[in-house]
């Protein structure tokens, strides 16, 4: 009975070893093929990697062979290709656009450069080179900024001839202002000045009424003074006092009117003097306005373009002579 019991329990442990040992294997054999899959992934990239560079020395080894063998027929043909290139170069360059608005044509124009430069670019005989896709890729830059700026003022034209209706319907306005205020400040004076100048007719007139009355008082003289009454005298000296009086105040209120006259006349004076120089200044002001939108219609019907693709043709030239004169010294 206890020998049965111990096989048992003997049997139990193995078992369990045994299935230890199976699940330690399992994940002994999972963790070889992942191993070998990696082994293989490896094995190929290294291959892969080995058969590129033979492709590549078998590349260099066939290029210097041509370029041994051609020579002087590559260099002639560089040539007639920068030849035909840099004539199409200088014909985009030159080019004039027609109508306005100038902007139609930046687009189609851009397209044609490109192509040229393409190409260039994809003969089998240009070797490009760092410097050259730098300095071709700066220029297309510059003009695309340039031509997109050129684009955006265009599109202002509408804005600026409107801006200019504007300024000019405006300088009419502030003439006929001008004018109207002018044409009031003058009625108004000539209607001032009329009425004192009546003022000044009525007291002169009064003026020399009262010195003919006065010259018709009679005046007797001191020896004679005993041939008219004492009551006469005393008439006659307070009617000729009444009539000082009444002259001094005419006098004095004649003086009043004229130089009121004289005030008037400058303060309307002065008025339109202020009226003038205030036109002037708005006047001065929207002609600035007008002369600076009719420069700007001015340079959009020009095409401001032209300088800026010009520029750029020959850019593109200087860079391409730069690049044959760089890589042209190795053909034999």
């Amino acid at each position: 009975m206890s020998l049965t019991k111990d096989t048992v329990l003997k049997v139990k442990t193995l078992e369990e070893e045994k299935h230890n040992l199976l699940a330690q294997f399992e994940e002994l054999r999972k963790m070889a093929d992942l191993k070998a899959k990696s082994l293989e992934n490896e094995i190929s990239a290294i291959k892969d990697q080995i058969n590129s560079l033979r492709d590549i020395m078998g590349q260099e080894k066939n290029q210097v062979s041509n370029d041994n063998s051609l020579g002087k027929e590559t260099q002639d043909s560089v040539m007639r290709l920068v030849e035909k290139i840099i004539g199409e170069s200088n014909k985009l360059g030159d080019q004039v656009f027609e109508f306005s608005p100038y902007s139609q044509y930046f687009d189609g124009w851009l397209v044609n450069l490109e192509q040229i430069i393409s190409e260039f670019e994809s003969d089998v005989n240009i070797k490009l080179d760092d410097l050259f896709i730098k300095d071709r890729s700066r220029i297309f830059l510059e003009i695309k900024r340039t031509l997109a700026q050129k684009r955006l003022e265009e599109s202002n034209q509408c804005i600026n001839e409107k801006a200019l209706n504007d300024s000019n319907q405006l300088l009419v306005e502030i003439e006929k202002d001008y004018n109207r205020k002018i044409e009031e400040s003058d009625k108004l004076k000539n209607s001032e000045v009329q009425r004192l100048t009546n003022r000044i007719h009525e007291l002169e007139h009064e003026a020399e009424s009262h010195e003919e009355t006065k010259s018709k008082i009679p005046k007797p003289l001191v020896n004679m003074s005993k041939q008219f009454s004492a009551s006469s005298r005393k008439e006659w000296n307070e009617k000729r006092k009444k009539i000082a009086e009444e002259l001094a105040q005419i006098k004095q209120d004649l003086k009043s009117t004229k130089d009121e006259l004289e005030v008037i006349q400058q303060d309307f004076s002065a008025q339109q003097d202020a009226l003038k120089e205030s036109y002037e200044k708005k006047k001065q002001d929207i002609m600035e306005t007008v002369v600076n939108l009719q420069n700007e219609l001015e340079n959009i019907k020009t095409d401001i373009s032209k300088n800026a693709r010009r520029e750029t043709s020959e850019a593109l030239i200087n860079s391409i002579n730069a690049l044959i004169q760089r890589t042209t010294k190795s053909i034999p």
